[in-house]
């Protein structure tokens, strides 16, 4: 009966060989029924599946096989125990069953015990040596042990001839990312969606990656129904741990990341995580810490390195010297690895071609303002060219993808393609938009990729790179009395490295708080991870000596119960009650905009200081307390008081002149409430709100650097782009 119905299969397609197999499974075949029981199986009837596995084995209780499909439809059902019972019955009746054993490694997998997973794949290996279900769980197995590499070449081997696998293209996916493949890895997710479009774990990792927030919590909702009903496996837990760190949800990701190290105490993915919650929920110090010493163990000198550097702006105890010496000596990695190209500037009577690179080109402060640049841009004098970075895409993107002379993502491209695409778009002046921050590509100017190289906003630091032609920055943030360090040669835009674009639906200016009788509000609005501990002191003292006064701070990482109780025990420390703190969440863009309505002052936390928040408390009619030190992201706020002519009385000298301003504007508020109506005109009226002529500027600037380049060298340090 069996070759008949393998023949009728053959022959007569699945129609013809379900008849003829309900017909053998009237008189009792087993295979018949077991055939039958798998179809119902894989349309989901697991009680028609159950009441066929039981009538054959009940006709053949020693055939192996049989008890291999009852586990499949246990397993179905989530009744672990039973299928693993049913499974040890197979490998009773035939000890080297590789599919049994195949499945038994799979539940072993999914209760976190990878060893005994893996130690099982290898024997089904042995037995069937291209059994396809094994092949794949090994590669997860493999990563469950920390062996990625391993992971990832099995998987890359088998992609070769089995491209359209899901389940192989996540794993491998899996293991890339252990290694920092990003790129590589959503290459691999797209096409396993492709073949596969609802597969959750699929979905998940991809909207991790890319950051997009409505796709991520319902992907965790179902990881965390699977950790309940599965048990906890390391990929699961590490899954879920760097998945609730991306959705802010810090104490599940701190949680997560604690369990996975009391398992695998040098798990570096769940570091990351800890070192991801310390500095979301403002413990910078821990945060850099952590950082520094997976940067050492990894040797990985470019995203996690980058992560590194990035924390170092936070720090206040960290010198200016010490912050680009760590600049440097990544820059210097990068440079000595992998040497420049030579590129030489193209001399023609046409408009500029100036690329710019950036991850964050949809809703985030880059996009807004350099939306207006493009649009503002003369096509005649400078035609601009997207290099986007980053897979995430909203209505931002969409407005920039129709400003721009040309647009590339680039998310996917790996460095030497990335080179031989700026060069092929014959790009006068590369601009880069993010420095150390996520998505950059630091790589391809390190090797020259255009005549010029430019760095802008998105990043408040030197990035380190001597390939870097010019920095752009303006006076009052960047004095040379400062001494300020620079691997790039610092020019002047004027008065103001940025300009303010308002955003049309921001409400009018609110009268202050203080005049309609409410408390004197302190407020912040900016991240956690700018307040440090030296940060919470002196806004501790400015409380304590004005009593009648509160703090409201408003930030996407207080959404968490976890960190409010962290930060409100930290202000306690420092003999200030919850009572005097107003706590909030993240919000709309709009809704943050009015809440400005309830501040009378804001506080400007230090060294990293606001930049894009600063800039909408001034058009909201809230002026910025700050005080600026000696590195460029500690003076943005106050080159922002300079242009509005205000800095006399909001930046202070010291942390000490700091809090006795602060003191005395809560003790008279006239000088505030007299302000706050005029404080937007003045912004209009000042270089920050002054877009066609910095546009101007800017393009006078690459004309300059054009051709300064064509004659073999560089603009001089501080030159002033008039």
């Amino acid at each position: 009966m069996a070759w008949l119905l393998k023949l009728l299969e053959r022959w007569g397609g699945s129609y013809f060989f379900l008849a003829a197999s309900k017909r053998a499974a009237e008189a009792g075949d087993a295979l018949a029924l077991q055939t039958l029981a798998q179809d119902a199986l894989q349309h989901e009837d697991l009680e028609e599946a159950g009441r066929l596995i039981e009538r054959a084995l009940a006709t053949e209780p020693n055939n192996a096989s049989l008890w291999v499909t009852k586990a499949a439809i246990l397993r179905r059902r989530e009744d672990f125990p039973a299928a693993r019972a049913a499974l040890e019955q197979a490998l009773l009746l035939a000890p080297g069953n590789a599919r049994a054993l195949t499945n038994l490694a799979e539940i072993d997998l999914l209760h976190g015990d990878a060893a005994a997973a893996l130690e099982k794949l290898e024997a089904a290996l042995a037995v069937e040596p291209h059994l396809m279900p094994a092949l794949v769980n090994r590669i997860a197995a493999l990563s469950e042990v920390g062996r990625h590499e391993e992971a990832r070449a099995a998987g890359e081997r088998l992609l070769k001839r089995n491209p359209a696998n899901p389940e192989l293209l996540l794993n491998t996916a899996n293991a890339l990312l252990q290694l920092g493949h990003n790129r590589r890895a959503v290459e691999l997710l797209h096409a396993a969606l492709r073949h596969k479009p609802d597969f959750p774990e699929a979905k998940y990792l991809l909207a991790a990656l890319v950051g997009d927030m409505y796709a991520l919590e319902p992907a965790l909702q179902y990881l965390e129904k699977r950790l309940a009903r599965e048990g906890e496996s390391l990929s699961l837990l590490n899954t879920l741990a760097s998945g609730h760190l991306a959705a802010g949800n810090l104490a599940r990701a701190h949680a997560l990341a604690q369990r996975i190290l009391s398992r695998e105490p040098g798990h570096l993915n769940a570091l990351m995580v800890l070192a991801g919650c310390s500095s979301s929920s403002g413990h910078a110090e821990i945060a850099d810490r952590l950082y520094g010493d997976l940067c050492r163990r990894a040797g990985d000198r470019s995203a996690l390195a980058s992560t590194w550097l990035f924390e170092g702006n936070y720090l206040p105890r960290l010198s200016p010297v010490e912050l680009f010496a760590r600049h440097r000596e990544w820059a210097q990695h990068q440079e000595n690895s992998q040497a420049a190209t030579i590129c030489s500037p193209r001399r023609h009577n046409g408009p500029l071609r100036v690329g710019y690179v950036s991850g964050d080109l949809c809703r985030h402060p880059v996009g807004y303002l350099l939306l207006q640049i493009i649009l503002l841009h003369d096509h005649s004098v400078c035609r601009p060219v997207a290099f986007s970075t980053t897979l995430r895409e909203d209505d931002m993107t969409r407005a920039l993808k129709d400003a721009f002379h040309a647009w590339h993502d680039v998310y996917d491209l790996e460095d030497d393609a990335l080179l031989e695409l700026v060069r092929k778009e014959e790009i006068d002046i590369l601009v880069d938009l993010s420095g150390h921050t996520a998505h950059h590509r630091l790589n391809i100017f390190a090797r020259r990729a255009a005549p010029v190289q430019v760095t802008w906003i998105g990043y408040f630091h030197s990035t380190g790179l001597t390939n870097i032609d010019y920095l752009l920055t303006d006076p009052h943030t960047s004095p040379p009395h400062c001494a300020q360090h620079f691997s790039e040669v610092p020019i002047y835009l004027g008065n103001t490295r940025f300009c303010f674009f308002p955003p049309v639906y921001a409400p009018p200016v609110a009268p202050a708080p203080a005049a309609a009788g409410r408390p004197f509000t302190f407020g912040c609005f900016n991240r956690l991870d700018k307040i440090n501990e030296e940060v919470i002191e002196v806004w501790s003292e400015i409380l304590r000596r004005a009593p009648h006064t509160r703090l409201w701070l408003k930030a996407s990482a207080l959404k968490d119960a976890w960190v409010r109780a962290d930060l409100t025990e930290r202000f306690r420390a420092k003999g200030v009650t919850a009572e005097r703190l107003v706590l909030s969440g993240g919000s709309s863009h709009n809704d943050m905009l009015r809440e400005f309505a309830m501040v009378d002052l804001c506080l400007d936390p230090f060294p990293f200081t606001g930049g894009a928040t600063s800039l909408e408390s001034f058009w909201m009619g809230v002026p910025t307390l700050t005080l600026p030190g000696a590195t460029l992201v500690s003076r943005q706020t106050h080159a922002m008081n300079v242009n509005l002519g205000i800095d006399e009385r909001f930046s202070a000298t010291s942390a000490r002149d700091y809090i006795e301003r602060a003191v005395a504007f809560s003790l008279n508020n006239q000088p505030l409430i007299e302000l706050r109506p005029v404080l937007r005109e003045r912004m209009v009226k000042s270089p920050l709100c002054d877009g066609k002529t910095f546009t101007r500027r800017l393009e006078r600037f690459y004309r300059s650097a054009h051709e300064a380049a064509l004659k073999g060298r560089k603009l001089p340090a501080y030159f002033t782009i008039e």
